[in-house]
């Protein structure tokens, strides 16, 4: 869509997106249990003082995969740092901080993982805690999330192009 209305600046404008994302997050992740100076300043450094700005220009999907793990993480760990209560003593709202964002970071890690394969490794401490804690319910049905998302995925390429890889195909090196 970014493309449909910006032409090829539509990556750019995608690339921002993503970046303010990941800051957005890393920034609500550590304001949950510092300061808000000391979070913006190391939320600034994640995203700014990282090779991340250089991808904004730069056409691969690395950018992307970014935000989709920055964004799974954030919903997977943002409730293990904050409380129900803000300091000002406002209530968060319910859903961030209760079990359910797990499947949201499940859904968002999957994607990463059809993006780039490798990813899968970033769910096993997902569910190594649910182990550690014996949560096996909730462990399990977020593995289901997650393997739905990635089978789901691999499934419609295949449907689409013949190939489970999008990035795949025969190579000749």
């Amino acid at each position: 869509p970014f493309i449909r209305l910006f032409g090829t600046n539509g990556f750019l404008v995608l690339h921002v997106l993503v970046l303010l994302a990941s800051f957005v997050c890393a920034y609500a992740f550590l304001v949950a249990r510092s300061q808000p100076a000391a979070a913006l300043v190391f939320a600034l450094a994640f995203v700014f003082v990282s090779v991340a700005p250089v991808y904004l220009v730069w056409l691969t999907p690395d950018l992307f995969n970014l935000g989709l793990v920055t964004l799974g993480y954030f919903f997977w760990l943002y409730k293990e740092v904050a409380s129900p209560q803000t300091p000002a003593g406002q209530t968060r709202s319910v859903w961030i901080v209760g079990p359910r964002t797990d499947l949201v970071a499940a859904l968002w890690l999957g994607l990463a993982t059809f993006s780039k394969p490798t990813h899968v490794l970033l769910m096993f401490p997902v569910l190594g805690l649910f182990a550690l804690r014996r949560q096996w319910r909730r462990g399990f049905v977020c593995g289901v999330v997650f393997s739905a998302v990635v089978l789901g995925f691999f499934g419609a390429n295949i449907a689409i192009t013949g190939e489970y890889n999008f990035q795949g195909g025969d190579r000749k090196t």
